[in-house]
């Protein structure tokens, strides 16, 4: 799994070199979209807290990472799959800035070149295993404890402190719905006891015969 000090090492590697921090920036965008733990499941934002934590960390190490600039960095990470593909677009443009300005303009892909991946083979392996587990679970295949989980929130890192926090607020709003559900229950049979168990008998009408007569 990807840790949170591969991510600062890069945050390092940025602060350091101008010209390599493009490239720095870029691959950061390339290993957090290969992150399952950390991406939601469709791929399209980190999940809950994800940024907020990355942005923490990298405060306190004294480097500069904002909302703003994690988008910037999904998005040339979505635009150029491929090493060739940012190195050409990089012929056009001299800083971060000049290319994300432009908005990332697309470059073609070289037929037959694979997406760059940084991870190393072990975390490549692992993260897919865990993806495939995740999948099989979704089908009703293997381990079903995902289904309980949002994946928006919770990853195979998350803290069990995190989770028990998570069951307590479900269970208050579970304990709300099951008191609503028992004073609903009970006026609906005050009000059917009040038009002697008559199910044609619409609700105005019931409510009147409650407010007016003893339902006994």
């Amino acid at each position: 799994m990807t840790s949170d000090a591969d991510y600062l090492r890069h945050e390092r590697r940025i602060a350091t070199d101008e010209t390599d921090s493009i490239i720095a920036r870029w691959t950061w965008g390339r290993q957090i979209l290969l992150d399952n733990e950390r991406m939601s499941p469709t791929g399209k934002s980190l999940r809950h807290g994800v940024a907020d934590n990355l942005i923490a960390k990298a405060t306190r190490r004294g480097h500069k990472l904002s909302r703003q600039e994690i988008e910037r960095r999904l998005q040339a990470g979505r635009t150029y799959p491929t090493m060739v593909q940012i190195r050409e677009a990089l012929t056009n443009f001299e800083s971060w800035d000049a290319l994300a300005r432009a908005g990332f303009p697309p470059v073609d892909r070289p037929d037959g070149e694979a997406d760059f991946d940084p991870r190393s083979d072990t975390e490549a392996a692992a993260g897919n295993a865990r993806q495939g587990r995740r999948l099989l679970a979704s089908i009703g295949v293997g381990q079903q404890s995902f289904d309980l989980w949002p994946e928006d929130r919770f990853g195979d890192d998350s803290p069990l402190a995190e989770m028990a926090k998570y069951v307590e607020e479900q269970a208050a709003i579970t304990a709300r719905f099951a008191a609503r559900d028992d004073r609903l229950l009970n006026h609906f049979q005050l009000l059917l006891d009040a038009a002697d168990g008559d199910l044609t008998v619409t609700w105005g009408a019931a409510e009147e015969l409650l407010q007016n007569g003893d339902p006994s």
